[in-house]
């Protein structure tokens, strides 16, 4: 996990560095104080990495997802397909929590989450966390870049990177949703094959 919020934080970084020296002069700023520019780099990319991670988490949960509209869209009948619980598994699922006098959907996840944590078995979780939560990362980031942008270049020289940067915006959210959700459907599935 560490490596992706250092990696994110680079690219914001860099692309800060790159895109707006001309107004901010960071170059110059760390030449002229005589500071190690490749850990000052690292500090600030780890630093930038965080704030964006958090950022984007705090948007997710209260302002995009609210509601665990995400967990809600994983364990869902009517949603079929390789990404999402088919009905005959929904209806073993359903059936396995009502033996157990299980009734609400987070008690329904944090029990299936706790086995396989319990049984070790956390690393696609992990992956698909990590996924996940880098694309979100990144959603947040090009959106957030997009808007600096638009707002200090209102005089449309910037059509190209503008529609680029919202179908990698957009790319970037729908991968972040397909991660999650796969993620809530591998535990409710390993949770259902296991039993």
């Amino acid at each position: 996990m560490g490596f992706i919020i250092e990696f994110a934080g680079s690219v914001i970084t860099y692309s800060s560095i790159m895109f707006n020296d001309r107004y901010f002069n960071i170059g110059i700023f760390l030449s002229s104080n005589g500071l190690n520019n490749t850990f000052l780099f690292v500090l600030i990319s780890c630093f930038v990495g965080f704030l964006f991670q958090e950022m984007g988490s705090i948007v997710n949960k209260y302002i995009i997802f609210r509601g665990k509209g995400l967990l809600k869209e994983a364990y869902s009948k009517e949603k079929t397909g390789v990404n999402h619980l088919s009905a005959q598994e929904f209806k073993k699922l359903e059936a396995l929590f009502k033996k157990n006098n299980i009734i609400d959907l987070e008690e329904k996840y944090n029990t299936c989450k706790y086995y396989i944590i319990k049984n070790g078995r956390t690393s696609r979780i992990d992956k698909d966390l990590a996924l996940s939560s880098m694309s979100r990362s990144f959603f947040f980031i090009i959106s957030l870049i997009l808007l600096i942008y638009m707002i200090a270049n209102m005089d449309g020289r910037l059509v190209l990177p503008f529609a680029l940067s919202v179908f990698v915006s957009t790319l970037m959210f729908l991968r972040q949703k397909r991660f999650a959700i796969m993620r809530y459907v591998f535990i409710f599935r390993t949770y259902l094959y296991d039993h």
